[in-house]
Protein backbone atom coordinates (compact mmCIF):
# COMPACT_ATOMS: atom_id res chain seq x y z
CA UNK A 1 0.00 0.00 0.00
CA UNK A 2 2.88 2.21 0.65
CA UNK A 3 3.64 2.12 -3.09
CA UNK A 4 0.23 3.81 -4.14
CA UNK A 5 1.31 6.69 -1.88
CA UNK A 6 4.23 7.12 -4.54
CA UNK A 7 2.08 6.49 -7.93
CA UNK A 8 1.51 9.98 -8.88
CA UNK A 9 5.10 11.26 -8.21
CA UNK A 10 6.02 8.12 -10.13
CA UNK A 11 3.91 8.42 -13.11
CA UNK A 12 4.67 12.29 -13.97
CA UNK A 13 8.44 11.69 -13.53
CA UNK A 14 7.69 8.63 -16.39
CA UNK A 15 5.55 10.96 -18.86
CA UNK A 16 8.15 14.16 -18.17
CA UNK A 17 10.93 11.45 -18.86
CA UNK A 18 9.44 10.73 -22.83
CA UNK A 19 9.47 14.58 -23.34
CA UNK A 20 12.37 16.60 -25.26
CA UNK A 21 14.68 17.80 -23.34
CA UNK A 22 14.25 21.70 -22.23
CA UNK A 23 16.79 23.44 -24.01
CA UNK A 24 17.50 27.18 -24.85
CA UNK A 25 18.04 28.98 -28.23
CA UNK A 26 21.70 28.44 -28.79
CA UNK A 27 21.96 31.63 -31.52
CA UNK A 28 20.67 34.83 -30.75
CA UNK A 29 19.64 34.65 -34.79
CA UNK A 30 17.26 31.53 -33.91
CA UNK A 31 15.44 34.10 -31.93
CA UNK A 32 15.20 36.74 -34.17
CA UNK A 33 14.87 35.00 -37.40
CA UNK A 34 12.59 32.16 -38.89
CA UNK A 35 13.37 28.62 -39.81
CA UNK A 36 12.89 29.34 -43.15
CA UNK A 37 14.87 32.68 -43.53
CA UNK A 38 18.55 32.09 -45.14
CA UNK A 39 20.26 33.65 -42.06
CA UNK A 40 18.95 31.16 -40.00
CA UNK A 41 19.45 28.75 -42.42
CA UNK A 42 22.77 29.51 -42.98
CA UNK A 43 23.76 29.81 -38.82
CA UNK A 44 22.08 26.14 -38.23
CA UNK A 45 24.09 24.63 -41.16
CA UNK A 46 27.35 25.99 -39.51
CA UNK A 47 26.24 24.57 -36.60
CA UNK A 48 25.23 20.74 -37.35
CA UNK A 49 28.75 20.86 -39.35
CA UNK A 50 30.20 21.60 -36.81
CA UNK A 51 28.85 18.58 -34.65
CA UNK A 52 27.90 16.96 -37.11
CA UNK A 53 24.59 15.41 -38.20
CA UNK A 54 24.89 11.97 -36.26
CA UNK A 55 25.20 13.64 -32.99
CA UNK A 56 21.60 15.62 -33.19
CA UNK A 57 17.56 14.64 -32.10
CA UNK A 58 14.76 15.59 -33.71
CA UNK A 59 11.49 16.33 -32.57
CA UNK A 60 8.18 16.64 -34.74
CA UNK A 61 7.32 20.19 -34.57
CA UNK A 62 4.87 21.03 -37.95
CA UNK A 63 4.14 20.75 -41.56
CA UNK A 64 4.00 23.27 -43.98
CA UNK A 65 3.71 23.47 -47.70
CA UNK A 66 5.47 26.44 -49.38
CA UNK A 67 5.82 27.50 -53.33
CA UNK A 68 5.20 23.67 -54.20
CA UNK A 69 7.66 21.63 -52.02
CA UNK A 70 6.65 20.42 -48.62
CA UNK A 71 8.62 20.49 -45.54
CA UNK A 72 8.65 19.06 -41.65
CA UNK A 73 9.47 21.12 -39.24
CA UNK A 74 11.85 19.70 -36.24
CA UNK A 75 13.05 20.43 -33.26
CA UNK A 76 17.10 20.11 -33.58
CA UNK A 77 18.80 19.39 -30.45
CA UNK A 78 22.55 18.87 -30.37
CA UNK A 79 26.20 19.46 -28.59
CA UNK A 80 25.79 23.15 -28.06
CA UNK A 81 22.54 23.06 -30.48
CA UNK A 82 18.98 24.39 -29.84
CA UNK A 83 16.66 25.37 -32.98
CA UNK A 84 14.49 24.32 -35.49
CA UNK A 85 14.72 22.70 -38.64
CA UNK A 86 13.13 23.22 -41.94
CA UNK A 87 13.74 19.88 -43.69
CA UNK A 88 12.79 19.69 -47.33
CA UNK A 89 11.03 16.19 -48.14
CA UNK A 90 10.74 14.71 -51.31
CA UNK A 91 10.12 11.05 -50.32
CA UNK A 92 6.85 10.36 -48.02
CA UNK A 93 7.41 6.74 -47.88
CA UNK A 94 6.62 5.76 -43.88
CA UNK A 95 5.92 9.35 -42.72
CA UNK A 96 3.13 9.93 -44.21
CA UNK A 97 1.16 10.44 -41.15
CA UNK A 98 3.30 13.86 -40.59
CA UNK A 99 1.92 15.46 -44.28
CA UNK A 100 -0.98 17.27 -44.73
CA UNK A 101 -3.19 20.07 -42.78
CA UNK A 102 -3.35 18.15 -39.32
CA UNK A 103 -0.44 16.13 -38.64
CA UNK A 104 -0.63 17.28 -35.15
CA UNK A 105 -1.68 14.39 -33.22
CA UNK A 106 2.42 13.83 -34.03
CA UNK A 107 3.51 16.81 -32.70
CA UNK A 108 6.38 16.82 -29.92
CA UNK A 109 6.75 13.44 -31.22
CA UNK A 110 11.01 11.84 -31.58
CA UNK A 111 12.01 11.46 -35.07
CA UNK A 112 14.68 8.74 -34.10
CA UNK A 113 17.78 7.87 -36.52
CA UNK A 114 16.24 10.72 -38.31
CA UNK A 115 19.00 11.47 -41.77
CA UNK A 116 19.05 14.61 -43.59
CA UNK A 117 21.68 16.10 -45.48
CA UNK A 118 23.11 19.79 -45.45
CA UNK A 119 23.06 21.09 -48.83
CA UNK A 120 24.99 24.17 -50.22
CA UNK A 121 25.93 26.92 -48.14
CA UNK A 122 25.48 30.81 -47.21
CA UNK A 123 21.96 32.17 -48.56
CA UNK A 124 21.23 28.88 -50.13
CA UNK A 125 21.23 26.43 -47.37
CA UNK A 126 18.57 23.68 -47.83
CA UNK A 127 18.55 20.81 -44.91
CA UNK A 128 17.24 17.46 -47.23
CA UNK A 129 15.14 14.91 -45.45
CA UNK A 130 16.77 11.92 -46.35
CA UNK A 131 14.93 8.95 -44.05
CA UNK A 132 13.82 7.64 -40.56
CA UNK A 133 14.68 4.90 -38.23
CA UNK A 134 11.03 5.80 -36.66
CA UNK A 135 8.37 7.81 -34.60
CA UNK A 136 8.40 7.71 -31.26
CA UNK A 137 4.98 9.20 -30.18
Amino acid sequence: MAFLRYLPAFSLLIIASCDQPACRRSSPLFDQFTPDKPVYKAELARQIRRVGPENLRFWFDSYVKREGHEHIIADVQGPGICAKAELLVTDWEGIQGLRGAAPSGYRGAELKGLKMAVEGDGDGVIFLYQGLERIVD
